[in-house]
């Protein structure tokens, strides 16, 4: 009896688990199609100033995510006031989130004002297309977000295609591509949701503002503190060594980008099951072996992929960015060292946030990041850049480390 008891949670898991991956393994996909695409036809500059740009508008989504979509998953969105808030909230950071986005990326990215304008879009965009997302993963309907992010994948390739044929590519285009087809996807993702759970305009009555503001707060830092490292640091290699010098950095990041992928897909799916179980005993079981398998499986695919792309460093980066990039095994090997710490350390995070630990989350992912953006500011000074990726995986490690010492013992 305690055999199959355990054994319906776990096809449960297994079955959302391969959404959460179809789902992640689109989102992820379609980003890795525009700067494959940004590699192949502009070169390593462009590509530099794409990462720094990306990573950007992953920081301020991040944000949002963690302030907005966590909240959806682990507090009770049925609460009417409580939705208020989740709006009002939502809204806000899709506003105040790209004029903030567009300002910086003009200010330190070495970018016009019209692409400033049309990334400030983007940020906007990609933000309401993440709540569309975040609301398939509280319900756990993990397929039907897998389908919502088939679509964005389909949409930005034929845009990207398009575009490319009739104007020839440019950054800016890149990014309007990204920006009209998130658009897209964040409607059909709407039509695709029950009508309470679509995004609407921010309606009268009281709003728990304070209780989505207290879990948020924290979330929404911590969402933010490994991605702003990641900002500074490709902000001080393209400033410290060059735009062209990132485009290297982030042609290698780009081989190992299907592990970022499976282990951005377990952090969806860990958080919401997490969130889910309750108390007795039972369910605490479901809880410790959901974590060690996540952490054990993660490690080890990261572990063989590595292996074999360190093995024939040269085809990997070459099949994906073409021969104006070089292999570089230690920066790949550095972004294999973030990923392996990444790897344990986001199913450690989704264990700690579903017991209410978003404070340790915070401070142990602000540790790691300081780490990393302090060997990766040595590295650049000594004019060793390659060692720019090694130096974000020691922080990464630190931050896991700690995170296992104060969140979850």
């Amino acid at each position: 009896m305690v055999g199959t008891a355990l054994a319906a949670p776990r096809m449960r898991h297994l079955s959302r688990g391969l959404g959460a991956a179809a789902a992640q393994g689109c989102y992820s996909l379609a980003n890795l199609v525009v700067g494959v695409t940004v590699a192949r036809s502009l070169g390593p500059a462009a590509l530099g100033h794409f990462a720094f740009l990306f990573t950007l508008l992953t920081a301020f989504v991040a944000v949002q995510t963690a302030w907005v979509g966590d909240s959806l998953t682990v507090l009770n969105r049925q609460d009417a006031d409580l939705r208020r808030s989740l709006v009002n909230a939502q809204w806000a950071h899709c506003l105040l989130g790209g004029g903030v986005a567009g300002v910086i990326a003009y200010l330190a990215g070495g970018i016009g004002v019209s692409t400033a304008a049309v990334f400030a879009s983007l940020v906007a965009a990609w933000e309401l297309e993440e709540f569309g997302r975040r609301v398939f993963m509280a319900r756990l309907e993990f397929w039907k977000q897998a389908a919502n992010d088939g679509s964005y994948l389909v949409l930005v390739t034929a845009a990207l295609l398009m575009w490319k044929h009739l104007f020839g590519l440019t950054l800016t285009g890149a990014l309007a591509c990204m920006s009209a087809t998130s658009l897209l996807a964040f409607a059909l993702g709407m039509l695709a949701l029950p009508s309470p759970e679509r995004l609407g305009l921010p309606k009268l009555g009281r709003a728990t503002s304070s209780v989505v503001a207290r879990f948020g707060i924290w979330r929404g830092a911590q969402g933010a503190a490994g991605y702003a490292s990641q900002v500074a640091v490709r902000s001080l290699v393209i400033a410290m060594a060059s735009a062209a010098t990132m485009g290297q950095l982030e042609a290698a990041r780009l081989v190992l980008a299907p592990l970022f992928t499976v282990t951005a897909a377990s952090g969806n799916l860990t958080l919401a099951g997490f969130a889910r179980s309750g108390s007795n005993a039972l369910e605490r079981g479901s809880k410790v072996w959901l974590l060690r398998l996540s952490m054990f499986a993660l490690a080890l695919l990261a572990l063989v992929y590595g292996a074999i792309v360190l093995m024939f460093p040269s085809a990997f980066v070459h099949l994906l960015a073409g021969h104006h990039f070089h292999a570089d095994r230690r920066a790949l090997g550095g972004w294999l060292l973030v990923v392996l710490a990444t790897s344990v350390g986001t199913p450690l995070s989704s264990f700690a946030l579903a017991r209410k630990r978003a404070a340790a989350v915070l401070w142990t992912r602000l540790g790691g990041s300081a780490i990393g953006l302090a060997l990766a500011a040595g590295a650049l000074a000594v004019t060793r850049p390659t060692l720019v990726p090694l130096a974000l995986g020691i922080g990464a490690a630190a931050g896991s480390a700690l995170l296992w010492r104060h969140a979850v013992s």
